[in-house]
């Protein structure tokens, strides 16, 4: 329940009708960790691929705990959204339903499962996007969700209700698109547990960043 510093980095290389591969790195900074400032450090790669109505994501995530090595760990993962617009007749996805699956092959041996929807309220005129979603995730024979050593490992964890926004800082500033696009990024949302022997927050939290795109 304090600020954090996140930044993440990620190439991705457009080959037309292919999958796209991308690689990338996330991390966490706290300052106030008695332990260490970098929390967590994530390289990750995957491809992205867009079979319409399809889009398929899978990928590779490692994590690194710096001066905790001991909760080092590995998973794969694959992500499949739905362009409901083909189904709707609309121009733009209306719920772009999602799952994702990952499993954990290295320390905890276990799955996670998310479902989720969202849809994007665009207002060109301003530069504006602003995204509510819901999700819950659901979780099988992983330890890392047990609240005790042995315990409960599975069963529905957690769920989140929120938004995400985005706003053009080019538009703000007349800033011409070849000079990348920037973007004033924001995110506010409450989550809670779902099966109270889960190991879940209950709290609201949100954000505020710069993107950029290239």
């Amino acid at each position: 329940d304090a600020p954090n510093a996140q930044f993440d980095a990620a190439l991705a290389f457009n080959l037309g009708k292919l999958p796209h591969p991308f690689i990338g790195v996330f991390f966490n900074v706290y300052n106030a960790d008695p332990i260490s400032r970098f929390q967590e450090i994530r390289p990750y790669f995957g491809v992205d691929w867009t079979i319409k109505p399809l889009n398929i994501v899978l990928g590779h995530n490692t994590y690194l705990f710096h001066e905790r090595e001991q909760t080092n760990t590995s998973e794969v993962f694959g992500k499949l959204t739905l362009d409901d617009s083909t189904f709707f007749g609309t121009e733009h996805a209306v719920f772009s339903p999602y799952i994702l699956g990952a499993y954990d092959y290295d320390l905890y041996n276990g799955g996670y499962f998310e479902f989720g929807v969202s849809h994007d309220f665009v207002f060109d005129d301003f530069g504006l996007t602003i995204t509510p979603l819901a999700r819950a995730s659901f979780v099988t024979t992983n330890q890392l969700y047990a609240i005790t050593p042995g315990g409960t490992d599975s069963g529905f964890q957690h769920y989140d209700i929120g938004f995400t926004a985005s706003y053009s800082l080019n538009r703000l500033f007349s800033v011409p698109d070849r000079f990348g696009e920037w973007d004033l990024q924001g995110e506010f949302f409450y989550t809670d547990n779902i099966h109270h022997d889960l190991r879940a927050d209950t709290q609201t939290w949100g954000g505020i960043g710069i993107g950029f795109k290239y």
